[in-house]
């Protein structure tokens, strides 16, 4: 005969114990009541080896009755052979979607591996625009290596964006991995796609001419894009900065004062004090001034608390590129503009060691903080000297210093 009753189990609902009580009803059915005065059921199976449990429900969630059934279910389920946590996981694995694997991946793995909070973002944002957007709401069980291809990897390529396509490929097989380790499929499907057939690096040393920045130069000035995007190309032209460390410093990098630009986080874990030439001051006061007080130097469409996208300036370049080149292997990249400024100036005679340290190019097994001041008196005065070329073959009405702008 059952132990439990309704009456009973209201009586108990909500009162605080002093020890959590188990309260059996017969049939492996327990109900459980917390110390907090909460309460579930829950059923015993019993093997041969060992003795586990399966959850059944809180109640008044689930009745007494609606328990006792399940009760039964479970019983049928061993007579045959069935471990029910083994058909409750599997129908649980059944309605998991990417979407669901992905937060999951967020919340559990993603502290783990990527501790740089701008890392964690840039991974996020590229797992949501490129596969969530596009596939989220599959099944994770349903996902194979032609959904990915022919859903991800090909649009992509088609669109002639082969190292995006290669990036989603790789996104994919840390989701996956990770859902194995948590037993949810026991096979990668991603692993079936070569990144090596989607997308090969080839080394650049892409460089612009002297008259390709001057066409390059007086195109941007013309064109009908936001100033700060101007300003951003020039910068990154001009004081060689990687791209991340010029779009997403803040305020607190510039020194109006000591007129220096800090780069306090890189790709390469250092530290570089940049002497700022007068044209580069007079560039950050225009942006200062354009920022809306945001901490941001280059503050994004969707608000004045996030700094612009990584991949702002490359779509910013591509109407550059077509207007300048009719051969698609001429086109230049952000980072080309780097190695521009880096060229021009080796070609001009100045040392490598100068040209090195404006890089921030780490040596000799310094990790953590370059010699923030390497050379910088030198570097000062080279810098300043490339700014001067630069302004050299802007047409002059179209120099942006001492302009009023619109945000």
């Amino acid at each position: 005969m059952a132990k439990l009753n309704k009456t009973y189990i209201d009586k108990l609902l909500g009162k605080p114990q002093i020890k959590q009580l188990e309260l059996a009803d017969g049939n492996n059915l327990y109900l459980v009541i917390t110390k907090a005065g909460k309460a579930k059921f829950k059923y015993r199976i019993r093997t041969q080896t060992k003795a586990s449990w399966i959850a059944i429900g809180d109640y008044p969630d689930i009745t007494l009755n609606e328990a006792r059934k399940k009760t039964f279910e479970y019983r049928a389920m061993i007579s045959q052979g069935i471990n029910p946590n083994t058909t409750k996981l599997e129908t649980k694995i059944k309605h998991i979607t990417i979407s669901d694997l992905a937060n999951q991946y967020f919340k559990k793995r993603l502290p783990l591996v990527r501790t740089k909070e701008d890392s964690s973002k840039q991974f996020i944002r590229a797992v949501n625009n490129d596969i969530i957007a596009i596939i989220g709401n599959l099944k994770l069980i349903d996902v194979t290596d032609e959904t990915i291809y022919d859903k991800l990897i090909i649009p992509k390529i088609e669109n002639g964006s082969p190292s995006v396509a290669r990036r989603i490929r790789n996104n994919l097989k840390l989701l996956f991995d990770f859902a194995i380790e948590n037993r949810l499929i026991q096979q990668n499907p991603a692993i079936k796609i070569k990144t090596s057939h989607i997308y090969r690096d080839k080394p650049r040393s892409r460089h612009l001419s002297i008259n390709e920045i001057k066409i390059f130069l007086d195109i941007m000035y013309q064109a009908q894009i936001k100033t700060q995007h101007k300003i951003a190309l020039h910068l990154s032209l001009l004081l060689l900065t990687r791209k991340t460390e010029l779009i997403h410093a803040t305020w607190d990098h510039v020194d109006f004062i000591q007129q220096t630009f800090t780069i306090k986080y890189s790709k390469m874990n250092t530290q570089l004090v940049i002497p700022l030439p007068i044209q580069a001051l007079k560039l950050f006061t225009i942006l200062k001034k354009l920022s809306q007080e945001s901490n941001y130097i280059f503050h994004g469409r969707s608000g004045i608390k996030k700094p612009i996208s990584t991949t702002t300036l490359n779509w910013v370049l591509r109407p550059f590129n077509k207007a300048m080149f009719n051969n698609k292997d001429d086109y230049f990249t952000i980072h080309d503009l780097r190695r521009t400024g880096a060229t021009i100036l080796s070609e001009r005679g100045y040392p490598s060691d100068y040209i090195e340290a404006a890089l921030n190019h780490s040596k000799g097994g310094i990790k953590q903080i370059y010699q923030r001041s390497k050379f910088i008196e030198q570097r000062k005065e080279m810098l300043q000297k490339w700014a001067d070329i630069l302004d050299s073959l802007i047409t002059p009405e179209l120099l942006p210093y001492d302009k009023t702008f619109i945000i």
